[in-house]
């Protein structure tokens, strides 16, 4: 009886944990389209446009930037890549162009709120936790790895 008592006390815990999942009632998978998304850089206004096949994030574009490509250049190619790459707006900056890097993120995450991705752009307090678990900055790379 104690057996069959421990049994199902887990497969209702397993049940319970399973109902409150991120994931149940997803509405965001249909989602296709080309998104745009502007915000201001040190420059100028900076303009994303964002690619969505069913849900997933397939391209980011700059069609309107005015940073100087001799600071930014960097952070125009990197950015846009790692965008796609994580499936978030929010993701480590390229050193030296850290407004341009925020300005591509946060048009990124107008066009990702336009397309109705919800869960694409964690919160100010995730993002300062995410970058308290010991990166270190190389600059030799131009952004920040995970060593």
């Amino acid at each position: 009886m104690k057996k069959l008592l421990t049994l199902l006390l887990a497969l209702m815990m397993v049940l319970s944990l399973s109902a409150c999942s991120k994931d149940a009632g997803n509405s965001n998978t249909a989602v296709s389209g080309t998104f745009e998304g502007e915000s201001t850089g040190m420059q100028g206004p900076v303009k994303v446009s964002m690619t969505v096949e069913e849900g997933k994030i397939t391209a980011v574009e700059l069609t309107e930037i005015h940073e100087t490509p001799s600071v930014a250049s960097v952070a125009m190619t990197r950015i846009p890549e790692q965008i796609v790459e994580h499936q978030t707006t929010t993701v480590d900056t390229v050193t030296g162009a850290t407004l341009c890097s925020n300005a591509i993120m946060s048009a990124a995450a107008k066009a990702a709120e336009a397309a109705g991705l919800e869960g694409r752009s964690p919160s100010a307090a995730a993002d300062y936790s995410r970058c308290q678990t010991g990166r270190k900055n190389l600059a030799d790379e131009g952004i920040r790895k995970t060593l």
